[in-house]
């Protein structure tokens, strides 16, 4: 009973002293719910209301379906343990991929990957790690995973690296700001430049501003403009005050 297209024919009880059984079709519908069904009724459940009785066992009341006449007054049916403890188990391997940005099935054992704002965390098992940054060792991406089943260091696959390093170039954005840079003795300008690269799209809605200071001066050199208020207003960003 793992998705919508697996059924099982439970058997409720023998047709006399013959070795044919008399069956009841259970539908799983997903995996936190299923249904039993016959051609005249049915009956929905949902995992979490069963519980096991006192020796461990799934009874199900089934009094308020017709389950035809050769069943005699059946209003009851044992869930096998096994299926109950498969769903268990599927519920949380659900639980574990729910919002996942890699699973690395190639490993034993598996290995999640989860982007929680700027921090990455690898879940392997009941051990965990969460890294702030990137480094490179041997000219590849990897992090410290020291803590898991697992060598010191992981190189990450790429679709990691990608997701990460966006996740902390835009948490570096937002100490984006505009800072003094010098005054121009050519005009008389106070000039400012940016604290650090502002991303693509940000500089596309500012480079008007600016101007190419095709110099070796130590502060008057690089991309600079003489209006912050502008690119600060339109960026939403500080201008950092001289002191």
């Amino acid at each position: 009973m793992t998705d919508g297209h697996t059924i099982y024919q439970i058997p409720l009880f023998r047709m006399g002293n013959s070795n044919n059984w008399i069956k009841i079709p259970v539908l799983a519908t997903t995996d936190e719910s299923f249904r039993i069904q016959t051609a005249r009724s049915v009956l929905h459940f949902k995992d979490e209301d069963l519980k096991p009785n006192a020796e461990g066992k799934y009874i199900i009341n089934i009094e308020k379906i017709d389950l035809g006449q050769n069943c005699g007054d059946i209003k009851e049916f044992e869930m096998p343990l096994e299926i109950m403890e498969h769903r268990k188990e599927r519920r949380r391997l659900n639980a574990l991929e729910k919002n996942t940005i890699f699973i690395n099935r190639l490993v034993d054992p598996i290995m999640y990957f989860y982007l929680e704002g700027d921090k990455l965390r690898i879940l392997q098992e009941e051990k965990e790690v969460i890294v702030d940054h990137i480094e490179i060792s041997y000219g590849e991406k990897v992090v410290n995973v020291d803590g898991l089943d697992w060598q010191p260091y992981l190189r990450l696959p790429a679709k990691v690296a990608e997701t990460f390093e966006k996740a902390l170039r835009e948490k570096e954005l937002e100490r984006l700001s505009l800072v003094f840079r010098g005054k121009s003795r050519l005009d008389g300008w106070d000039y400012y430049g940016f604290n650090m690269e502002p991303s693509d799209d940000q500089w596309s809605r500012v480079q008007e501003h600016f101007n190419d200071f095709c110099t070796d001066d130590k502060t008057l050199n690089g991309w600079l403009t003489w209006n912050p208020k502008v690119v600060a207003d339109t960026l939403g960003i500080p201008i950092e005050v001289e002191f």
